[in-house]
């Protein structure tokens, strides 16, 4: 039997609804535990080696809440003359001077637009031609306000395309292929030489009391390409998991942790978003911090298990075979995890600040947001409304940066006050 990953039609549409619908993410269903006391904040300690270990010990609902105000800028998916549709938009990126970039994957290009909102100009497109993508994966905006997109599928090992917002494409970096001529899941660009790839590695089919499947859990490799040469080059963490059942069909499961990346100017902080656990490193990949907060977990409750599996698909499409033998696989009591996972996304503010976002399933709901001081003591929390059904894409001072979608589900990029 050959065991492959589910593709075609059906798989595209099932990648492409979860990658839509992360803007409307249910964070409701589970029951949050926090039994630690609020006097003691935080507990850090000194190993041997001089890591600092950093132990949350807050109840995260006596944090301080923030909150959305007022929005400042809205730049609408739909045209409003010379600028470009919005289709399918996955996040957006604040520049040094309040410019704001939006991949659209749909069409494979970098749109810019000035700090008001107003279209500027594009880059990019479909194609394999200089500054064209076959496939647009991660985007990052590093110093001197490049940006950086990793195409998968430009080459064995993928590429980084490198862009300036003045001079438009700058370069093309090819990644190193593997030995197995995997493709990278992500890559990224990490200052002048040095890039980042995170691999994903299966691991041992695992029964768990389903009569027809097994999980397929997978290990997750963080690689540095680049930079000096007697750095420690990889990092091992728990990578996310599938469903694979008798017939070959590997299905992505709804309640799969994802490891999670964070890149800053002199650290990254990465972890397996099962729990509440981030690790910090150096540019040399040497262990500098460890932040846990144990009493943050969440269980996985039967409702949200019931407005996912509502929401998946549109109801004509349940009577075909095929979707009911992924929806029996997707939502099997026996693949499905007590906890939720405890991570969905990571990001640095301008000031340092660490932002962790509550894993998002699939549905709509509220989103959850922990901030965190740069050295991992908590901060206060912040809850985007289910209304807004947005991503938190950036913050910098006492404006968010929202990539969500309208009441007409079409993509809308907004910025808005932060009141504190």
């Amino acid at each position: 039997m050959t065991y492959t990953r589910t593709q075609g039609v059906l798989a595209g549409r099932l990648v492409g609804l979860m990658l839509v619908a992360g803007y409307v993410s249910a964070c409701g269903g589970g029951t949050e535990t926090g039994e630690a006391s609020a006097a003691a904040p935080t507990v850090t300690v000194r190993d041997s080696a001089g890591v600092e270990l950093v132990t949350i010990e807050v109840a995260a609902d006596s944090l301080p809440q923030w909150e959305l105000d007022s929005v400042v800028v809205t730049i609408p998916g739909t045209s409003r003359g010379a600028e470009p549709d919005l289709s399918l938009v996955l996040g957006a990126w604040w520049l040094s001077d309040g410019r704001i970039v939006v991949p659209e994957h749909q069409s494979r290009e970098l749109h810019l637009y000035d700090a008001s909102g107003d279209y500027r100009r594009s880059f990019g497109g479909d194609g394999d031609g200089p500054g064209e993508f076959r496939r647009m994966g991660a985007a990052t905006v590093g110093r001197g306000d490049t940006i950086s997109v990793y195409d998968r599928a430009a080459g064995a090992g993928g590429a980084v395309q490198l862009y300036h917002p003045g001079a438009g494409f700058v370069r093309s970096v090819s990644l190193p292929p593997q030995g197995d001529d995997r493709p990278r899941r992500e890559a990224w660009s990490w200052g002048p030489g040095s890039y980042l790839g995170l691999l994903e590695e299966p691991g041992t089919l695992t029964r768990v009391g389903h009569p027809t499947a097994r999980l397929w859990p997978t290990s997750a490799i963080l690689e540095l390409l680049g930079g000096r040469a007697d750095a420690a080059r990889t990092i091992s963490l728990p990578g996310s998991y599938s469903a694979l059942d008798e017939s070959g069909m590997d299905v992505r499961m709804f309640f799969s942790h994802q490891p999670v990346v964070l890149l800053g100017q002199d650290r990254l902080l990465y972890g397996s978003g099962e729990r509440f656990e981030l690790h910090e490193v150096d540019r040399s990949f040497v262990p500098r911090r460890i932040i846990r907060w144990p009493s943050v977990r969440t269980t996985l409750g039967a409702e949200e298990v019931d407005r996912v599996r509502a929401d998946w698909l549109a109801p004509r499409d349940r009577e075909s075979q095929l979707v009911q033998q992924i929806l029996a696989v997707l939502f099997a009591p026996e693949l499905l995890p007590e906890n939720r996972p405890a991570i969905g996304r990571t990001l640095f503010d301008d000031e340092g600040r660490i932002w962790v976002g509550r894993f998002e399933s699939f549905g709509s709901g509220e989103t959850l947001w922990y901030v965190l001081e740069p050295g991992g003591a908590p901060l206060a929390k912040l809850r985007i409304p289910r209304e807004k059904r947005a991503l938190l894409s950036g913050v910098q001072g006492d404006l968010v940066l929202l990539a969500g979608r309208d009441a007409l589900d079409v993509p809308l990029i907004e910025v808005v006050r932060l009141r504190k």
